[in-house]
């Protein structure tokens, strides 16, 4: 969605859109899904031919982990840092939130508290030079099973099938609304 949105807006000289995302990966702390981001993103963002942003969203997955807010501020703090050290802008999106009905286990009021003090410091204290507020599109009550509804719930909560992830629908309404603006005229920042 967002490389299609950009190619409307630049035509054939559209920056490219490379994703380095891994399902289950973390900032930080050991156990996630690869290596944490802190220990890959020379490799896999700042070693790449014809960089010129970068949106950093994770978090999540520390959380679940265990982390301390200050332990997931403390590792996006340096991913923001040697993002810039490259002269790289960063866009921060915020954390998204998670809903696990009891009585499964999953995101406690602990976890919550986790991400609102996360999201507090990328709006008042990190310097990204963007923030995309995904955790805010997507708050609300999250919607399980394949026979929910696309409607009002999209912008109330995300239908998903993990009580985590959106589907389809879901990614493309994150998509659309990143803020194009971002990308138009980065030396205004």
């Amino acid at each position: 969605m967002l490389a299609t949105r950009l190619h409307a807006l630049y035509g054939r000289r559209a920056p490219a859109v490379a994703n380095e995302g891994i399902a289950g990966n973390r900032v930080v702390l050991p156990g996630g899904n690869g290596p944490a981001a802190v220990l890959r993103l020379d490799n896999d963002v700042l070693d790449r031919a014809g960089l010129r942003w970068v949106i950093f969203y994770e978090g999540t997955n520390d959380i679940t982990g265990n982390a301390t807010a200050a332990q997931l501020i403390a590792g996006m703090q340096d991913v923001i840092d040697r993002v810039h050290a490259k002269g790289i802008p960063i866009i921060g999106a915020t954390v998204v939130p998670r809903g696990r009905p009891a009585p499964l286990t999953g995101w406690t009021a602990s976890m919550e508290a986790v991400k609102l003090q996360v999201n507090h410091w990328m709006h008042t204290q990190a310097n990204f030079d963007g923030t995309i507020e995904w955790g805010a599109l997507l708050q609300g009550p999250i919607v399980v099973g394949a026979d929910a509804g696309l409607s009002e719930s999209l912008w109330d909560g995300f239908n998903c099938s993990d009580y985590t992830h959106p589907n389809t629908a879901g990614y493309q309404a994150m998509g659309s609304f990143i803020d194009l603006a971002l990308f138009k005229n980065p030396s205004a920042w």
